[in-house]
């Protein structure tokens, strides 16, 4: 068995990655510090809706970090949906920009824009190996009947 060894991950893959999780950091505290007063309050209208949406945001959260990590590992898949979120992101800053209403959560988006945009440098090409080309299998002979006895197929004979 031979050991191929894979260059080490650029840096700016390792930084790219890093700056995904750092705006994945947010959206976590943001909702565990809602589920904490919710609990601690016990509000009325607060009700399983609550909870459940909030384990939906923690669950999308650990599924992009998830991706993060498949990205840092050199997964040309999860850098294009990484880049795709990012680029949502980065359209909802500037609509918000736009519409004056943007606050300090801009940065999330702008931090993750700037991920995706490290991840398509020129220098880190060779993290993201392209997949090996497909080989086309040979055409099979074409069915012209079924047996009817054991229902496999009756291919012509060119």
């Amino acid at each position: 068995m031979t050991d191929v060894q894979r260059p080490p991950r650029p840096r700016a893959v390792l930084v790219a990655a890093v700056l995904w999780w750092l705006s994945l950091v947010p959206s976590v505290v943001f909702v565990a510090v809602q589920m904490v007063r919710l609990a601690a309050r016990r509000v009325p209208g607060a009700g399983a809706t609550d909870v459940i949406s909030g384990l939906v945001v923690l669950g999308v959260t650990v599924f992009i970090g998830w991706v993060v990590l498949r990205m840092s590992r050199g997964s040309r898949t999860a850098r294009f949906w990484l880049a795709v979120l990012a680029g949502i992101g980065v359209l909802s800053v500037v609509i918000e920009l736009a519409t004056g209403t943007a606050t300090i959560r801009v940065l999330e988006p702008v931090a993750a824009g700037v991920a995706s945009a490290l991840t398509f440098l020129p220098s880190v090409r060779p993290h993201f190996p392209k997949p090996p080309p497909r080989q086309r299998r040979a055409p099979e002979r074409k069915v012209v009947a079924w047996d009817p006895n054991t229902g496999e197929p009756i291919r012509a004979s060119e």
